[in-house]
């Protein structure tokens, strides 16, 4: 498709048609990926804990995640993982705050989900939150000790402050997920999903072996 808008064999409104039936295909096999990754998932955690209906989001918040077969998994390992099951939630399969959707290019060609406020309408409260994420972070993170756009922060954020601990998930990783589910965030790449659930898998089966 793109071949031939480059090629010039459409023209202008063929061009328009193919390029929003392609950002279409785009945004709907990144949310399926989004989808299908949380079902995988929550599997494999029901397979480790040998138990019909846990979830990932649940074991984390249980206290009785701190036993058990899944009890060495590190934390670290799976915050992508942990960071692709929020954004599901948040974000792919609720709209509990009316936001902007859209589809962003890298310079490199990979696409990302970028819904944005609706009527780009963002509090100064929400904005704050972000600014005191930052101060709180920075320090451990020096890519957003410059001077970054709040929205860059927010973004960097949320894929980067750690979960917590097993039972008590953090309230500032609780504060990040309240803000990006309120204010949008870039979704990540399915390459990105793919590293994601490959490094949870490994992560589980090092913990259970």
């Amino acid at each position: 498709m793109q071949e031939q808008i480059s090629r010039g064999e459409v023209d202008e409104g063929e061009q328009l048609g193919l390029l929003l039936t392609w950002r279409f295909m785009l945004a709907t096999l990144l949310k399926a990926q989004y989808l299908f990754a949380n079902i995988l998932v929550d599997v494999l955690i029901a397979e480790a804990l040998e138990m019909e209906k846990p979830t990932l989001l649940r074991f984390l918040g249980s206290s009785d995640s701190t036993q058990g077969r899944l009890a060495p998994l590190s934390l670290s390992a799976i915050l992508p993982t942990y960071c692709v099951v929020v954004y599901r939630h948040k974000l792919v399969a609720h709209h509990d705050f009316p936001r902007t959707h859209g589809i962003a290019r890298d310079p490199d060609g990979t696409h990302h989900f970028d819904p944005q406020p609706h009527n780009l309408r963002v509090s100064t409260d929400d904005t704050q939150e972000v600014r005191r994420l930052q101060g709180v972070y920075e320090e451990d993170f020096p890519a957003i000790a410059r001077e970054l756009h709040w929205r860059e922060s927010l973004d960097f954020l949320f894929y980067n402050i750690p979960i917590g601990s097993l039972g008590a998930v953090s309230q500032d990783r609780r504060a990040v997920n309240k803000l990006v589910e309120r204010l949008g965030c870039k979704s990540m790449s399915r390459e990105g999903i793919d590293r994601a659930i490959d490094q949870f898998c490994l992560a589980v089966v090092d913990a259970v072996l």
